[in-house]
């Protein structure tokens, strides 16, 4: 039989800013952006939430979500599954200019993503430097925040034009030139957030198009909140450290019981979740046939 492997990416996204002001606008992005793109149909619901004290990074945030998004797949796999069981929970960690995500998904048990992010002052043209071993001989994609158009999802920000803003506090932008980050690297306000991306689908006949939904979705997911990093920096630029994160808590928390109405789940004494009417170890074996079913069908 052959070995199913597992696949690695990697992005380079450039950021007009110093990598001292990236670190308040990465975690004020993803507190906004995950809240804002949730409706009472998709989105994210807040599971855990706790800030951190990072070895190497500083001050940080873990926290476990759960997605529903059963609008957002393909009819391939909404045929065969109930949208009650299409979740996503995703595992983070943020301190700094590092940040670690891993992926599993209830609808494709065997399925495994992990993204993690160095954001750096300087361009690494070795990914190794960043990722280790892992990240050796992958091919690494530029995503231009300014230019770069959604692939694979709906733009949550459909009005957004990131290359006409203009931002007070970082004094840059408009960016209408598609090398704007040759021309910003002159004045010193510019960082690069690097990802790599692992992806293994072991699942036969349809391992390809499932590892390009990853790395289509991921991308998608990566533009949206780096492209608010820029969006919004007149909003967070103002704020000290203090003030993000503690905006990034009361965000957080909010979501919570919020979530709980909108996606039948249930909260107990000490804040955990349970998914109701299906269990896990049943819509792990009931997706795996009908991801194998949807192979041999093809």
């Amino acid at each position: 039989m052959r070995m199913l492997l597992q696949h690695v990416f990697c992005s380079m996204i450039p950021l007009p800013m110093s990598l001292e002001d990236s670190r308040r606008a990465f975690r004020y992005s993803l507190a906004r952006s995950q809240t804002e793109c949730s409706d009472d149909k998709d989105g994210a619901v807040v599971m855990e939430y706790e800030q951190i004290a990072h070895e190497k990074f500083g001050s940080g945030m873990e926290a476990t979500n759960h997605y529903s998004f059963a609008s957002r797949l393909p009819s391939w796999v909404t045929f065969f599954m109930k949208a009650s069981s299409l979740v996503v929970v995703e595992s983070t960690q943020v301190a700094g200019e590092w940040a670690k995500t891993e992926l599993s998904s209830s609808f494709m048990a065997k399925m495994h993503i992990g993204v993690e992010t160095r954001i750096c002052s300087r361009r690494v043209n070795n990914m190794v430097e960043l990722f280790g071993d892992a990240a050796k001989g992958a091919e690494v994609k530029v995503i231009d925040i300014m230019h770069d158009r959604m692939t694979g999802s709906k733009d949550p920000y459909p009005d957004a034009k990131p290359a006409e803003a203009r931002s007070a506090y970082l004094g840059n932008g408009p960016f209408e030139s598609h090398s704007w980050f040759e021309n910003v690297a002159q004045d010193g306000k510019l960082c690069f957030a690097y990802k790599m991306v692992t992806a293994a689908a072991p699942y036969f006949g349809i391992q390809g198009k499932a590892e390009k939904l990853i790395q289509e979705a991921v991308k998608d997911l990566s533009f949206v909140t780096h492209r608010n990093m820029w969006l919004w920096a007149d909003n967070w630029g103002p704020m000290s450290q203090q003030q993000v994160e503690d905006f990034e808590s009361e965000t957080m928390r909010s979501a919570m019981p919020k979530a709980t109405s909108s996606n039948s789940i249930k909260n107990d004494a000490r804040g955990s979740h349970q998914i109701q009417k299906d269990s896990i170890s049943d819509v792990n074996n009931h997706a795996d046939r009908a991801l194998e079913q949807s192979a041999l069908a093809q």
